[in-house]
């Protein structure tokens, strides 16, 4: 069995492989002997999951990853060589941030779920990656700021469970005692976008998380810094993990590479600020009309309380 932290590197020293019947070089998920990592002549990452019986079902398309069931290979291993038939779950796009992705996501789940039936976790797979209207559209900078505070966190388990826990849900992380919302920025000052009721509809305990982000073409991508988490995570929690951020990560495409942080510098720059104090409009109901939402910019200066808070 391999770790998420090097099994990317494994894969990239891989042969690759011509399609058909053939024996595949791959490297093995579980030590039963029934997932494999392969790569196709493309340099894409699939995976093979051994089946006992053929299913008769259709190849399918999701928008990054191409299911195809019944597909007979020959597989040389030490956990397993034979002739066999075989589910072939594929990464179908070219950006090498979203083949990692696929390959740190797909091996966690193997791992974690692997006493389940094969048809099984096949449709769990399946629902990870299908493309799902997420409640919210959240830009790159904000998922970035998110999986910057969950890397940065002591309990990151904790943390990944406080991630958006409930569908629709109003805060970025939810815990039994507070709730905490996570901002971020690219100006020099602590300048934030916000929805009033983010503020107005705030617990007692609720915070905002302010981070100030540095563009750097050395610096840390979402990849990487899903990377760090997964290698963090505790096992039962990797994949609760990876069903969160696939649906958010099939709102973007390529820009996946292209936007990196700093990383130390955004760690640095974290600070906590009690929601319920921050200023926000008045707003007066008068006249026709009702008023839906308002959306307003929010400067924290220095006269600003900060909060110590522990994560």
């Amino acid at each position: 069995m391999n770790s998420s932290s090097d099994l990317w590197e494994k894969f990239v020293q891989l042969a690759s492989s011509a399609d058909g019947n053939v024996t595949f070089p791959s490297i093995s998920i579980d030590p039963n002997g029934r997932t494999f990592l392969c790569k196709g002549l493309n340099g894409s990452p699939f995976f093979l999951i051994r089946i006992s019986r053929s299913t008769e079902k259709p190849t399918f398309k999701l928008k990054h990853v191409l299911v195809s069931f019944d597909t007979r290979y020959l597989v040389d291993t030490p956990q397993f060589a034979g002739n066999d038939i075989f589910v072939r779950i594929s990464c179908e796009d070219r950006s090498e941030e979203l083949r990692k992705i696929f390959v740190h996501s797909v091996s966690a789940v193997l791992k974690s779920q692997s006493s389940r039936d094969p048809l099984e976790l096949v449709n769990f797979l399946v629902e990870l990656f299908r493309q799902r209207s997420v409640g919210h559209t959240k830009s790159l900078i904000g998922l970035w700021g998110e999986l910057l505070y969950i890397s940065a966190s002591k309990d990151i388990g904790s943390a990944v469970l406080a991630w958006h826990s409930v569908p629709n849900q109003l805060r970025d992380f939810v815990y039994l005692d507070l709730a905490i919302e996570v901002k971020t920025t690219i100006a020099s000052e602590r300048l934030h976008n916000f929805r009033l009721e983010q503020i107005s509809a705030a617990g007692k305990n609720d915070l905002l998380c302010s981070i100030l982000l540095e563009r750097s073409d050395l610096g840390e991508s979402v990849f990487e810094l899903a990377q760090r988490i997964d290698t963090r995570c505790p096992d039962e929690v990797r994949t609760i993990f990876w069903e969160k951020l696939l649906p958010e990560i099939e709102n973007f495409d390529n820009s996946l590479e292209d936007v990196r942080f700093n990383y130390q510098n955004a760690r640095e720059s974290i600070r906590f600020f009690r929601l319920r104090r921050l200023a926000r409009p008045v707003i007066e109901s008068i006249g026709d009309g009702e008023i839906k939402r308002i959306n307003f910019e929010l400067l924290i200066n220095s006269s600003v309380s900060e909060i110590d808070h522990v994560f």
